[in-house]
């Protein structure tokens, strides 16, 4: 059964509240899925820093581009980058580079496939 954690997680990617983009954890214009957890770890109390920087990207902690380890930490996520399946999947590849939508993302968390959590 998944963590509370990453219950809000799922929630906000189903909300429709997060415009999704690829390639950084987020910009004005959007966020991928981790960045999505990014947004909701700061939304509950997790001290992580979020700066806009000149290349237009933002920035949570010292990454642009995956999983600071304090919210990888607080999902409970074995990888920064939220591989599972002891192959050559992982939410940011599902994100990016197979442009599974939000809803898609969301249900393979709550499948919690092998490898994906602690």
């Amino acid at each position: 059964m998944l963590n509370e954690n990453a219950k809000k997680w799922v929630a906000a990617l189903r909300s429709g509240e997060y415009k999704q983009i690829q390639n950084r954890l987020g910009d004005p214009n959007g966020h991928c899925c981790l960045g999505v957890a990014c947004e909701v770890a700061i939304e509950n109390g997790v001290p992580l820093k979020k700066e806009l920087q000149a290349s237009g990207f933002y920035r949570y902690g010292n990454d642009r581009a995956s999983l600071p380890a304090i919210v990888q930490t607080w999902l409970g996520l074995a990888s920064d980058s939220g591989v599972y399946n002891l192959e050559d999947r992982s939410l940011i590849v599902d994100n990016d580079s197979r442009e599974y939508t939000f809803a898609q993302i969301a249900d393979t968390i709550e499948s919690e496939p092998e490898g994906l959590f602690v």
